[in-house]
C-alpha cells in the first residue's frame, strides 16, 4: 500500500462545508430529509439508488410508510412558543402522527421525553412502528413547564412511498468484496451520525481515485436497521453466513429478589453485548448469571441451557468446549476476564477451590413463563480464612506455548486474544487430571 496524502482528496474546510449542509436537515428512515442528504453525499460518491415500497416485507421486518414533516411547535396558553421544530429537529419524536389540538398539562407530560441525567440534552426518540406523537426537550426546560393548557401542532404526514438507499461497488481485480456500510437517518447529531457518512464518502473518493485494487469495495448508505434489512433481503442469495456468533450477556450483579427475564434483563458485559442482545441475536440461553446470545446458522443446535449450573453438563459451555470449530475471541483483554469457557474444565474436574453456589432468583423464559429449576454456578470458595483464586498468567502462558492461544498487540496494548476452545478444554482437562490445583489455589485471608 503506497502512502496517500489525504489533503489531495479532502480538506478540513471541505469537510466543514459538507457537514454544515447536512447537519440541519431533518432526517428519518424515510422521507425528503433522507433523500436530500443522500443527494449531497452524491456529490462525492457515485450513488446507485435502490427504492423499496412501503409495506414491503424484508426479512422479518415491514417497510413503514414514508414520513415527512414541515413544522411543529408547542404553545402555552399565552401563545408563547415553548418548543419549535425549526430550532432543533430532535424536538419532535421521529415518525410522530400529525396533530393539532389543545391539551392539558397532565396529558402533555405523557408525551414529553427528557433525560434527567443529562439535563441540558435533547433526547433522540423514534416511533417508526407504533402510532403516537411526542416532543423531546431538555430536562431543565421541562422543569420550567407550568400546569397550563397547551396547543400542540405537528404538521407531518405518513403516506405510501419508498425507503431509499444507495448500493455502489468499486470493482477490483477479485470478486471478493469488502462491505463498507453507513446509515444516514439520525438528525442533528455528529458523533452518532455525520462522522460515519462523511468518512464513508471520502473513503469512496480515495479508493475510486486510487483504483484498481485487489478487492471489490461495496459502499452502502441506508437507514439504520430497516435499511440493513432491505439490503440483506435483496442480496441474501449472495450472502453466505458461515459463522455463528456467541456473545456473553451475563448479569452478574443481580440482586437476590430480582427477576431474570429472557427479554428484559440487560447484559452487563458492555455496550456491544447489550446492542447484540437487543438488535441482532436470534436466541438467548437461559441462566440468571451466565446467559449468552446467539446469531448464525447453528443457533438452533446450541442448547438454550439444560443444566442447573453455569458451566456443567448440558450447558452452553459444554457444547462450546466439545466442538472443534469454536474460536473464542476476546477484544482488548487477555485470558483473565475474556475466556469464561475455562470454567467448564474446572467444573468437570471438580476443582477444590470452587464450589456450587445456589442462585435464588426467579427465572422467566422467552414466553415469560417461570422456569422451576434451582440454578447455581461453580464459583470461587470464599471464607473468612481463605479464598479460591486462579493463576491466569500461568494458564495463558501454557496455552500460548502450546499454540492453542494467540495474542495480537499494537503499541504494547492487546488488540485481541483468540483461542481454540476445543483444544484448550482438552489441554486443561489433561492438566487438571494430574493436578487439581493446576489452574488455581487457595489464598489465605488471615493477617
Amino acid at each position: 500500500m503506497y502512502p496517500i496524502n489525504i489533503e489531495n482528496f479532502v480538506t478540513e474546510k471541505e469537510l466543514e462545508i459538507t457537514f454544515d449542509r447536512l447537519f440541519p436537515i431533518p432526517r428519518s428512515i424515510t422521507g425528503e430529509g433522507f433523500k436530500k442528504s443522500l443527494q449531497i453525499l452524491g456529490e462525492i460518491v457515485d450513488l446507485n439508488i435502490i427504492k423499496v415500497k412501503s409495506g414491503s416485507k424484508v426479512l422479518d421486518w415491514t417497510v413503514p410508510n414514508e414520513w415527512n414533516i414541515k413544522n411543529a411547535f408547542l404553545l402555552n396558553s399565552k401563545g408563547k412558543k415553548i418548543i419549535d421544530f425549526n430550532d432543533n429537529s430532535l424536538h419532535v419524536v421521529s415518525y410522530s402522527q400529525p396533530i393539532n389540538k389543545i391539551v392539558f398539562y397532565k396529558e402533555l407530560v405523557e408525551k414529553l421525553h427528557t433525560i434527567k441525567k443529562l439535563p441540558n440534552a435533547i433526547p433522540y426518540v423514534t416511533s417508526y412502528y407504533h402510532k403516537t406523537w411526542g416532543f423531546c426537550m431538555s430536562h431543565n426546560q421541562f422543569k420550567k413547564l407550568k400546569k397550563d393548557k397547551y396547543k400542540v401542532v405537528i404538521n407531518s404526514s405518513l403516506k405510501k412511498g419508498f425507503l431509499v438507499y444507495s448500493d455502489k461497488k468499486i470493482l477490483g481485480k477479485s470478486n471478493k468484496e469488502i462491505l463498507l456500510y453507513t446509515y444516514l437517518c439520525h438528525p442533528q447529531m455528529a458523533n452518532n451520525e455525520l462522522s460515519g457518512p462523511l468518512v464513508w464518502s471520502y473513503l469512496y473518493k480515495i479508493l475510486k481515485s486510487t483504483s484498481p485494487h485487489y478487492f471489490t469495495y461495496r459502499f452502502v448508505c441506508a437507514p439504520e436497521n430497516i435499511g440493513a434489512a432491505c439490503f440483506l433481503q435483496k442480496n441474501k442469495k449472495n450472502i453466505k453466513n458461515k459463522f455463528t456468533i456467541i456473545m456473553p450477556s451475563f448479569s452478574l450483579r443481580m440482586k437476590k429478589n430480582e427477576k431474570w427475564e429472557y427479554h428484559k434483563t440487560k447484559s452487563e458485559m458492555g455496550l456491544l453485548s447489550e446492542y447484540f442482545r437487543k438488535k441482532i441475536a436470534s436466541k438467548r440461553s437461559i441462566h440468571p448469571f451466565h446467559s449468552v446470545c446467539l446469531f448464525g446458522p447453528l443457533y438452533k443446535k446450541i442448547p438454550s441451557h439444560q443444566s442447573n449450573s453455569s458451566f456443567g453438563k448440558g450447558s452452553v459451555w459444554e457444547w462450546l468446549c466439545n466442538n472443534k470449530q469454536v474460536l473464542n475471541v476476546s477484544i482488548g483483554i487477555s485470558l483473565a476476564g475474556g475466556a469464561t469457557f475455562v470454567h467448564h474444565s474446572e467444573e468437570i474436574s471438580k476443582v477444590p477451590y470452587r464450589k456450587y453456589i445456589k442462585i435464588s432468583n426467579q427465572v422467566f423464559n422467552e414466553k415469560n413463563l417461570r422456569i422451576k429449576k434451582n440454578f447455581s454456578f461453580f464459583g470461587r470458595v470464599i471464607t473468612s480464612q481463605k479464598e479460591g483464586t486462579n493463576d491466569w498468567e500461568k494458564v495463558e502462558r501454557d496455552l500460548i506455548s502450546s499454540k492453542i492461544m494467540k495474542k495480537k498487540f499494537f503499541r504494547g496494548k492487546i488488540i485481541y486474544t483468540k483461542t481454540n476452545v476445543y483444544a484448550a478444554n482438552k489441554f486443561l482437562l489433561k492438566k487438571l487430571k494430574k493436578n487439581l490445583f493446576y489452574m488455581g489455589q487457595f489464598k489465605s485471608l488471615e493477617s
